[in-house]
């Protein structure tokens, strides 16, 4: 279960830098990945006509994102992903598919809370139409503004 990083995620507590060092490798193999909007679901009248709007983790056993392959770089399994595929959020919604940061499962309890802060935001850009190494740029890069509200924004820098 130790992933290529050297993180076991049975026992070892996930940092933000082992998710940083797992990204870099993400983007170092695979940099101008630009990911699509996920396919017209089985539910239009949540998700709309064009696209789905809840997230997958997995497509016939391999990563279907930025996501998935930064747990999979850590040394989660590809079951950890079906999980999350078939979760469901907390509220009314029936539809199968949860946020990284809104997810209950417990497998991901290992990671701390600006790491899960950290795939929160690399999922909510991951299908903007930037890059992956854009991605991991955008996260990480220096910016001129009140440091109060980046922690909040980031706060796996602080």
């Amino acid at each position: 279960m130790s992933g290529e990083i050297g993180v076991d995620v049975r026992k070892d507590v996930i940092t933000v830098d082992h998710l940083h060092n797992a990204l870099n490798l993400v983007t170092f193999t695979a940099p101008n990945t630009v990911e699509r909007p996920e396919p017209a679901c089985r539910w239009p009248k949540l998700c709309g006509q064009d696209f789905c709007r809840f997230p997958r983790y997995q497509r016939e056993g391999l990563a279907a994102g930025l996501v998935s392959s930064v747990l999979l770089k850590v040394g989660y399994l590809v079951d950890l992903l079906k999980a999350l595929d078939c979760e469901y959020e907390i509220g009314g919604v029936i539809h199968p598919g949860v946020k990284i940061a809104r997810s209950r499962n417990r497998a991901l309890k290992r990671i701390v809370r600006p790491g899960i802060a950290l795939l929160g935001f690399l999922q909510e850009h991951q299908k903007s139409g930037m890059s992956w190494s854009q991605i991991s740029v955008e996260a990480f890069r220096p910016r001129k503004m009140v440091q109060f509200l980046d922690v909040r924004r980031r706060p796996w820098l602080y």
